[in-house]
C-alpha cells in the first residue's frame, strides 16, 4: 500500500513538473513564424527573469533549414535588454542541435519587434 501510494504521489509530482504552458506572444509581420513562451517556465532570479521561448516556422523551414527552434532567455526587465543562455534548433530529418554560449551577450530590445513582444510578456505579464 505504502509503495502504491509512493508511486502515485511520484508520477503526479513528475507529471506536474513537466507541464508546459505555451502562449503566443507573436507572429512575424510576413506571417512565415510564430513565436511562444512557455508562462510555466518562467523564473525570477533577481533583477532577471528566465524563460523558455519557441519559434514556429509556419511554411515549414527556417532560415537556417529548421522547422522550430527553442532558447531559453535571460531577460534584464530594468534595462530591457536580453541574452540567449541556451538553443536548440529541431530539423525534419530528425536532427536537432544544440548551443550553450559561455559568454552570452547581451542585446537590447528593439521596439516593436517579436522580441519586444517576448519581452513584455516574461516582464509584465499578460
Amino acid at each position: 500500500m505504502r509503495k502504491s501510494l509512493f508511486a502515485t504521489l511520484l508520477l503526479t509530482c513528475s507529471t506536474a513538473a513537466l507541464a508546459e504552458d505555451w502562449v503566443l506572444v507573436s507572429t512575424s509581420d510576413n506571417d512565415t513564424d510564430e513565436h511562444y513562451v512557455d508562462r510555466s517556465s518562467v523564473r525570477d532570479y533577481g533583477s532577471y527573469k528566465r524563460a523558455w521561448t519557441m519559434t514556429k516556422y509556419i511554411d515549414g523551414w527556417g532560415y537556417d533549414g529548421s522547422y522550430k527552434s527553442s532558447r531559453l532567455f535571460e531577460i534584464d526587465c530594468n534595462n530591457e535588454r536580453t541574452r540567449i543562455l541556451s538553443l536548440t534548433r529541431y530539423y525534419k530529418d530528425g536532427d536537432i542541435d544544440s548551443i550553450d554560449p559561455s559568454s552570452p551577450k547581451w542585446i537590447y530590445v528593439r521596439p516593436e519587434s517579436v522580441m519586444k513582444a517576448t519581452f513584455s510578456f516574461v516582464c509584465f505579464g499578460s
